[in-house]
């Protein structure tokens, strides 16, 4: 039996159809064109994201619609994706070579990319069709202005206003450029007429405003903004505008006062808030700030803005941790906010978290390469990441044997802090930061470049006065430099910085009873001034007063509390002192002592290996130099050490590994390439991989004598004798008493057939120690 529809079932059947029927007849042309609309209600309501993937939409639709990739690229502007705008706005121009707004935006793009010749010639393409395009006028001006060519570019705005001087961006555009050439009366009657001609638009009014404060016009600067502030539109900004330019005059009661008003009146407005907010904030009224900024918050709980701005006076109040919580919640809107980064990498920084601070900076200067401020912190980590101990002072860093001077993170500090005083010239932190690596590296004439532009701007900079003073002393003008740092502590009579400076001058005078007395006052200001006492006791030191030595620390030691940290300092000084005089028992006590104060501190477990050497105690050596690693991984010359131990132990697997990764720490990093290299070269392991590390050795250090004899002699046993002869011949000039570098020019001797020469070297080598490596070989040579 047949089973049939329910009658009511038919025109659910009928209706579901035709509606199948009716999208199927749907054309492509009307799916894009509703793609479309979508698209440009998304755009209109700055839903970027979505706005997007509707005109992608559309273009897989119709692949060949130059105006939907016009639109695309705009919304990518908006995405601030400059790279796909660019593709977007060149796909326009293909698929449509007359679409001129693809072209001038393509244009524009180039140019901020600093494509100024292809910039040109798509400026020139659309002036060539049509050469009253005022836009592409524009363009041509900011392609001159790129060429450093300000006088083309006046004069191609001027035809751009003979053109249609009912336009007021052109009027604007050559205010500007009149301005920064400082014709100021031609740039004001063109900030006039731009306001006349569209009084809606803020900038005239504020770069006017600019002009006659440089003027010294400042009684015409109010009326206008007060103007401008009348003209219909957002009021809550122009109350700020106004507001901002009352505090600029210093009649800080009223700015606050119109502030207030555009608060009540906009009561629900969290940009009014926002702007009573920052000017608490520049008015150091941080707590106020505060307040007001977390009611705007209220408001708009997503505004990144705001929430930025409350990070940033929570980290200047030092509440680190809210100012962490509320940048972390930025970044997890928006992983790339720039400013966000910068303070998470401050705050990373405060916390000497160097490596996390510096990925911060980092990425920072990836989304705003002009950041200079995070080029100068990136440049802090770089060399704050070195001082383990206590930074900032020579002491700590003289006492855990850093090589300053000489350090990868101090070239690349230097690169970048140059990268800084090129985007900001007046970021005087970053010059005196590349002022202190000049003189350590003593480029005198760099570093007295950079202070004398900080004198002539600020003839009262301690610290730069402080490094001119230091520069005296390296130029030798000892009187000098003691002047400089009289004039300093005139300045500011508890600088304790300045009396250890002033006490260095002295001391290099041989005023050393002066001298005494500075250091003297060093500690008395700043009982922590720890380079003082090691001065004091190296003055002790050289005149051979041990005792008065010991004495300077027992009698600071008491004035110092007993939780100091310093005091571990001072027993690592006595240490030392008892190490210099023999006394390796007393020595090893103190540095045990200044262990037991600060087992962090580096130093101590560096002298205690060094004990445990001189005690044979090659076990209790290896243990403390790996202790010192576990503290600090990037001291290399701890690698070395290790590396030494192992090699006269005759484990030349575990002196490589050790020296394998000190070059992974530092891939230039001279001792440990040489003496990798000679380990290789010695056991035949691998002749190529032996002379590129010495050649790399040599190339750090030229002149070094102990690497010269590495690289001649892997030459040597490479059979080039003609390569090495020369190369051991200078390391033996530089360094004679060196009994294998003698051995080894006698053999490049033999080989070459200069068999008296040979001789004589042989025989130098076994008068110098008659049991080296080798010996019998030369005693053979000799006939003995």
């Amino acid at each position: 039996m047949k089973t049939s529809l329910p009658n009511y079932t038919y025109p659910l059947f009928f209706g579901l159809c035709f509606l199948f029927f009716l999208f199927s007849c749907t054309s492509p042309q009307d799916e894009a064109a509703r793609h479309y609309e979508n698209a440009k209600n998304y755009f209109a309501a700055q839903e970027y994201e979505k706005a997007k993937i509707e005109f992608q939409n559309v273009i897989q639709l119709e692949p060949e619609n130059d105006k939907a990739q016009f639109d695309l690229g705009e919304t990518y502007v908006y995405l601030q994706d400059l790279a796909k705008a660019a593709a977007a706005f060149h796909q326009a121009v293909t698929l449509n070579p007359d679409n001129h707004q693809a072209k001038l935006r393509l244009g524009q793009i180039l140019l901020l990319a600093k494509e100024t010749k292809t910039a040109r010639q798509i400026t020139n393409e659309i002036l060539k069709k049509h050469p009253e395009n005022i836009a592409a006028l524009h363009l041509l001006a900011s392609i001159q202005i790129q060429e450093r060519n300000m006088e083309l570019a006046l004069k191609t705005l001027e035809e751009a206003i003979e053109i249609d001087a009912s336009d007021p961006k052109s009027h604007l555009f050559l205010a500007h450029l009149l301005f920064v050439s400082n014709r100021l009366k031609e740039a004001e009657s063109h900030y006039l007429k731009a306001i006349e001609l569209d009084e809606t638009q803020c900038k005239p009014y504020m770069e006017l405003a600019a002009l006659y404060r440089k003027k010294g016009e400042v009684g015409k600067i109010e009326p206008l903004i007060r103007k401008w502030a009348q003209v219909p539109g957002d009021q809550v900004q122009k109350s700020a505008d106004l507001a901002r330019c009352l505090e600029n005059e210093g009649k800080i009661e009223e700015a606050e006062k119109k502030l207030l008003e555009a608060t009540l009146n906009n009561s629900e407005n969290p940009v009014a808030l926002s702007n009573l907010g920052a000017f608490y904030a520049r008015q150091k009224e941080n707590t106020k700030a505060l307040e007001i900024f977390n009611r705007a918050l209220d408001l708009n709980p997503e505004d990144l803005d705001i929430m930025f701005r409350t990070a940033l006076l929570s980290f200047l109040e030092k509440d680190y941790e809210k100012a962490d919580a509320i940048v972390n919640g930025i970044l997890a809107k928006k992983e790339d906010h720039v400013q966000a980064n910068f303070l998470k990498g401050r705050l990373h920084f405060n916390r000497k978290e160097f490596s996390q601070a510096f990925k911060r900076f980092e990425a920072v200067i990836n989304n705003s390469p002009r950041h200079a401020l995070a080029r100068y912190f990136k440049a802090r980590c770089l060399l704050d990441k070195s001082k383990f101990d206590l930074p900032g002072q020579d002491i700590f860093r003289v006492a855990g044997g850093y090589e300053t001077s000489e350090s990868w993170e101090r070239k690349l500090a230097t690169d970048e802090l140059k990268q800084v005083l090129e985007i900001d010239p007046n970021l005087i932190a970053a010059r005196l930061l590349l002022i202190d690596i000049l003189l350590g590296n003593k480029e005198i004439l760099k570093a007295k470049r950079h202070i004398n532009y900080i004198l002539k701007r600020e003839p009262q900079n301690i610290q730069a006065l402080v490094f001119a003073g230091k520069l005296k002393i390296m130029e030798n003008d000892l009187a000098g430099a003691e002047k400089i740092y009289q004039f300093v502590l005139e300045l500011q009579p508890d600088f304790a910085a300045g009396y250890v400076s002033l006490g260095l001058a002295l001391k290099d005078m041989e005023k050393t009873d002066q001298a005494l007395k500075a250091f003297d006052r060093a500690l008395e200001i700043n009982p922590d001034q720890m380079e003082a006492l090691h001065y004091t006791v190296s003055i002790h030191m050289q005149k051979k007063q041990v005792e008065k030595a010991l004495e300077a620390c027992d009698r600071h030691r008491k004035n110092i509390p007993e939780d100091n940290p310093s005091l571990a300092i001072i027993d690592l000084i006595q240490g030392r002192i008892y190490m210099t005089t023999g006394k390796i028992d007393m020595a090893e006590e103190r540095f045990q002592k200044a262990l037991k104060r600060n087992p962090d501190l580096s130093a101590p477990w560096e002298q205690l290996a060094v004990i445990r050497e001189l005690k044979k105690d090659t076990e209790g050596a290896i243990k403390y130099y790996e202790t010192l690693l576990a503290l600090n991984k990037g001291y290399l010359p701890t690698y070395l050490n290790l590396s030494r131990i192992y090699n006269v132990r005759g484990d030349l697997k575990k002196a490589k590994v050790y020296l394998k990764q000190a070059l992974d720490i530092k891939d230039d990093y001279a001792p440990a390439a040489n003496n990798l290299a000679f380990i290789l070269a010695e056991t035949n392991a691998s002749m190529y991989e032996a002379l590129r590390l010495a050649k790399t050795a040599r190339d750090k250090e030229p002149n070094n004598p102990a690497f010269l004899d590495t690289l001649g002699w892997i030459y040597y046993l490479q059979g080039s004798y003609d390569m090495a002869l020369p190369v051991l011949e200078e390391s033996v000039k530089l360094n004679p008493q060196n009994p294998i570098a003698n051995y080894h020019l006698g053999w490049a001797y033999y080989d070459k057939k200069q068999f008296e020469k040979a001789r004589v070297h042989m025989k130098k080598a076994l008068e110098l120690n008659p049991d080296f490596k080798g010996a019998e070989k030369a005693r053979d040579i000799l006939g003995k």
